[in-house]
């Protein structure tokens, strides 16, 4: 930054605040190298990423690592429910979604497309269980063309189709497809609690029970937990760069019958 050079005028820091520091490219990681190693003393520096590992060992060595914990889903329900007059329902589900992180959790719950996003899918998600193997493909199909849908999950903005423009196939972004997977993981962690629990027990989408119930009863509980398993094998290939076509093709042929 050209501000670097010169001291505050106002207060004893400057504070540089690097959002997703996981996705900066190597030269542009470099260039941050010199800096963290030697920085002006009235500097600091606050580099944001969900996980170390994903970032160049050379600036991991010059930081100093302070991790956050996810505030308690209660917790944030309780909060978002307060500040924003949400139904309990869908502060639960948006607090669980969120995994207790605040700031996903408050800015889905002011998009207004988030709720209508998230009935697609878990309308997609309900009409899985109950299919028969051999329209595992075209499940796999139905995935990519509704991630391509996703915008407000992802905290995009809705754009019509430009003349030309790519088919959906072509425009499914990995956030998107990743948007999917991890609603995926909580429909199918409420059919395993309701599976195992009956249906008192208390789930993600509480407002979808009665189907949960009827859907919960066409598996044993090890068939939704390889299902979540293999869900979340495919969210960690996605981040490794696997192709999207087969990973969506090999998690469809675990989820049907």
């Amino acid at each position: 930054s050209r501000t670097l050079s010169y001291a505050p005028n106002v207060g004893r820091r400057r504070v540089y605040v690097v959002e997703r520091a996981d996705l900066l490219t190597e030269s542009a990681a470099n260039s941050l190298l010199k800096v963290l190693e030697e920085p002006p003393h009235y500097s600091c520096f606050v580099l944001l990423a969900p996980h170390a590992a994903r970032m160049l060992p050379t600036i991991v060595s010059r930081c100093q690592m302070v991790r956050l914990q996810a505030a308690p889903v209660e917790g944030l329900a309780a909060m978002l429910a307060e500040r924003l007059g949400l139904e309990p329902e869908r502060a639960s589900m948006l607090a669980a979604y969120s995994e207790g992180r605040a700031g996903q959790a408050m800015t889905l719950a002011q998009n207004v497309g988030v709720a209508e996003e998230v009935a697609s899918v878990l309308d997609f998600a309900e009409s899985i269980p109950l299919a028969p193997r051999v329209r595992a493909l075209r499940i796999a199909e139905q995935m990519r063309k509704l991630a391509s849908q996703v915008k407000a999950l992802v905290g995009e903005e809705p754009t019509a189709p430009a003349e030309g423009a790519p088919t959906a196939k072509e425009k499914t972004s990995r956030r998107q497809l990743a948007a999917v997977f991890d609603l995926l993981v909580t429909f199918y962690r409420d059919l395993l609690a309701t599976r195992v629990s009956g249906p008192t027990t208390r789930l993600v989408h509480q407002e979808r029970a009665a189907e949960m119930v009827r859907l919960a009863a066409a598996g044993e509980p090890d068939r939704w937990m390889r299902c979540l398993d293999a869900i979340l094998l495919a969210r960690r290939r996605l981040d490794a760069n696997a192709n999207v076509g087969l990973v969506t093709e090999a998690l469809a042929m675990v989820l049907v019958r």
